[in-house]
C-alpha cells in the first residue's frame, strides 16, 4: 500500500481543514519546504499536493509556487485543486506533475475529462471524487463539497472506466480532517465493485491501526495528512507499517 503525505497549501501556507470548510482553517507552516524535506528525509516516495486557494478561486491559484515545488522537490507528487482547463492540466505535467488530480471538472465538464484520460493517459490522472453517505449511497459532491451532484460515485465513475480509468481518490467528507478513523465499510465496497481501479483512501487516519484495516481493506494508496502534520503518525513509522 502507498502512502501519500498530503500537502495543503492556502497562500503559500500549509494547513488544513474540517470537511472542507475554509472558516475551519489550522495552519500548521508558513513555508512548506521544510516539511517536504523531512518527508523524503524519512522515506516518503510520494505527495499529495493541493492548491486550496485555486480551489477556492481560480484566480488565486498558487502557479508559481506550484511549479517551484514541482522543480525542487524529490518526491512524485500528485497535484490538485483549482484545475479548469486542458492548459491547467497540461502546465502541470509540463512542469513534472507525475500525476494531476482532477476533481470538480468531472462532473462539471466530463468532456474536459475524458480529453485528459485519452491525451495524457490514464497512470497521468486521478480523479478525486469526494462523498457523503446518505441513505448508505455514496454521494459525490462538488465546489468544495458545497453542491450535491444526486449521484453515486459509482454512477459518475462507469463511463470513465469503460475509456481506461486507473485510480479514484476517495475522500468520506464526514471524517475529513477528523481524528474519527477511516470509512471502512465505504473502501471495502469500492474495492469489491471496482476490482480494476486503484482506490486512494483520504480522510480520517489517525492512527497506524487505521492504515492496517486501510490495507486490509484493499485499497491501493492513502493520503494522510493532519495526522503526520501533527506528529500523531510517524512517517517513517507508517511507511514500515503500510508494506
Amino acid at each position: 500500500m502507498i502512502l501519500y503525505p498530503a500537502i495543503d497549501l492556502i497562500e503559500g501556507k500549509v494547513v488544513r481543514l474540517i470537511e472542507g470548510d475554509f472558516d475551519q482553517e489550522t495552519v500548521y507552516a508558513v513555508d512548506p519546504f521544510p516539511i517536504f524535506k523531512k518527508y523524503h528525509e524519512q522515506g516518503a516516495e510520494f505527495l499529495h499536493l493541493v492548491d486550496l486557494s485555486g480551489a477556492k478561486n481560480y484566480q488565486l491559484r498558487q502557479k508559481s509556487l506550484i511549479f517551484e515545488i514541482l522543480k525542487t522537490t524529490p518526491l512524485k507528487i500528485q497535484v490538485g485543486g483549482g484545475i479548469r482547463a486542458f492548459a491547467d492540466i497540461k502546465e502541470l505535467i509540463d512542469a513534472g506533475a507525475d500525476r494531476v488530480v482532477l476533481g470538480s471538472v468531472v462532473v462539471k465538464t466530463p468532456d474536459l475529462a475524458f480529453k485528459a484520460l485519452e491525451h495524457f493517459g490514464p497512470e497521468k490522472i486521478t480523479f478525486a471524487l469526494d462523498v457523503r453517505i446518505e441513505n448508505e449511497r455514496a454521494i459525490v459532491k462538488t465546489q468544495g463539497w458545497t453542491e450535491t451532484t444526486g449521484l453515486t460515485l459509482e454512477e459518475i465513475a462507469a463511463p470513465f472506466i469503460q475509456k481506461g480509468l486507473q485510480r479514484i481518490l476517495c475522500t468520506d467528507i464526514a471524517v475529513d480532517g477528523r481524528p474519527l478513523g477511516p470509512n471502512i465499510d465505504l473502501y471495502q465496497k469500492l474495492c469489491s465493485t471496482f476490482p480494476q481501479l486503484q482506490i486512494q483512501a483520504s480522510g480520517g487516519v489517525d492512527t497506524l491501526k487505521d492504515l492496517q484495516t486501510l490495507k486490509e481493506s484493499g485499497v491501493h494508496s492513502v493520503v494522510i495528512g493532519r495526522a503526520l502534520l501533527t506528529e500523531k503518525v510517524k512517517l517513517n513509522e507508517a511507511l514500515v507499517y503500510a508494506q
